[in-house]
């Protein structure tokens, strides 16, 4: 097993429009996979927009980058000193995922009265773990809700390192 970090926010609004969660920008030098995503309501307007059921998709292979906020990935295992490798956006309005070469691996729905919680299944020959290989993107991307909610959400990426035949994005 690779290093395996924590990509998390705790406080960003959404209001009305699609929105890329994460950014996650491959290395050069190490491929990645995604172990799991959880996201969370923190607050609502006092509204029927406090009960929404929204689509939450994770897009891999975008050419187009999005214009978030760059967060330092923080490592859970402490079996070396490495830090990550790749780069880590949140809470971004441009929608990157939307090239003609971003393909869609994941579409899930989330009621937003729960949590959403996402772990790829991964147990003998059977692993559902999306992988993005050397240079490649992957975005998190929020459908649009009525009104404004805040959130808070993590997500658990691997690096894998170079994978045999992989060539950089």
């Amino acid at each position: 097993m690779g290093n395996l970090y924590s990509v998390a926010f705790s406080s960003v609004n959404a209001t009305g429009v699609a929105k890329e969660l994460f950014e996650i920008i491959g290395s050069t030098l190490s491929s990645f996979r995604v172990w799991g995503l959880t996201i969370g309501q923190i607050a609502a307007a006092l509204s029927s927009s406090a009960i929404e059921t929204l689509t939450v998709g994770l897009w891999r292979g975008s050419t187009v980058g999005s214009s978030g906020t760059a967060v330092t990935p923080i490592k859970l295992n402490a079996r070396s000193s490495a830090t990550a490798s790749f780069t880590a956006l949140i809470n971004s309005s441009a929608l990157g995922a939307t090239a003609a070469s971003a393909q869609l691996v994941l579409a899930k729905v989330w009621n937003t009265q729960n949590d959403f919680v996402w772990q790829a299944r991964a147990d003998g020959d059977i692993d559902e773990r999306p992988v993005c290989i050397l240079g490649q993107r992957l975005h998190v991307r929020l459908g649009a809700p009525a009104g404004t909610i805040g959130l808070g959400g993590t997500l658990l990426i691997e690096e894998i390192g170079r994978l045999p035949g992989s060539t950089v994005k």
